[in-house]
């Protein structure tokens, strides 16, 4: 039985106090009608109408379930014009997950960019360095930096994130520049903590030869502003992402070292649950993100 059908029924009948004219409103037989009500009548487990060949009226049942099947009806019009009106201008909320530094530096401004197209949509955008599952976990979208998308959502590829190995000028006055990634047992290390290959770092020759330099951490952190802010007090090396120390090694505060292998970049994605209908605004967004943060490596 289609529930929302037989309470319209209902309520037409109530309203009219006549089949047929409610039968004229829904353009539907007199007969759908009558059967809309008497299968409801038989859902509910009372009588919602006294009929006689002259008259239909409501019967005590009848009068309660006309307040609540009104307020029902009304809500879900009402349901019905907002989501109409976001199909003509985006509106409503929307979840966004991302990588704590990433999501701060290159995020945010292109969220902020997003939203002067579309004012009406409102923006969590939540900064967490965990793996996040876009349904598990409630969000739209979310940009994941693990190489490890949740099992079951979409993963579409967005520009990766260039790294560099860089020390202070003061560091590498005082200790010297390492001419090979093997060096770096030797020097002060500033690392992060959540590098998958561990307290080894990779590297790449200009040849294409991968190799996974062992180092000496004398500071370990997951931050990768406090490992950029250890870099330039002298505190050792550190490979950080390219939107980290671009600025620094411009002003000459950062050098990059090793310029003869290459850190490989990180893989990103942004990530969204399948879905059979997704709403326009977290489309609009999605796309938004793909045309900003896709193709050549920053």
């Amino acid at each position: 039985m289609d529930r929302l059908a037989a309470l319209e029924a209902f309520l037409r009948v109530a309203e009219s106090a006549s089949f047929a004219e409610a039968a004229r409103w829904l353009q539907v037989a007199p007969s759908v009608v009558s059967k809309r009500v008497s299968d409801l009548e038989r859902d509910l487990g009372v009588s919602l109408f006294r009929r006689t060949t002259r008259s239909v009226s409501l019967t005590d049942e009848g009068r309660r379930l006309q307040l609540h099947a009104s307020a029902i009806l009304t809500t879900l019009d009402q349901a019905r014009r907002e989501l109409g009106r976001e199909a003509a201008e985006p509106r409503g909320r929307l979840r966004l997950a991302a990588p704590t530094s990433f999501g701060a530096l290159v995020l945010a401004p292109v969220v902020c960019e997003f939203r002067a197209g579309y004012p009406q949509v409102e923006v969590e955008l939540v900064l967490v360095d965990r793996p996040v599952h876009p349904a598990a976990d409630g969000f739209d979208l979310v940009v994941d930096d693990t190489g490890r998308p949740a099992d079951g959502v979409v993963a579409r590829s967005l520009r990766p994130i260039a790294r560099f190995a860089v020390a202070s000028p003061g560091y590498l006055a005082r200790h010297g520049s390492p001419r090979s990634p093997r060096e770096l047992v030797g020097h002060d290390c500033i690392h992060y903590s959540e590098l998958e290959s561990g307290s080894r770092w990779p590297f790449r020759s200009r040849r294409g030869a991968s190799l996974l330099a062992r180092v000496r951490p004398v500071l370990t952190t997951n931050s990768g502003r406090v490992m950029l802010d250890a870099a330039l007090a002298g505190q050792g090396i550190a490979v950080l992402p390219g939107f980290l120390v671009d600025a620094a090694l411009a002003r000459g505060d950062l050098l990059s070292v090793l310029d003869a292998w290459r850190v490989p970049p990180i893989a990103v994605v942004l990530a969204y649950a399948r879905s059979a209908y997704t709403p326009l605004r977290v489309k609009l967004m999605r796309d938004f993100l793909l045309e900003r943060l896709s193709d050549q490596v920053a």
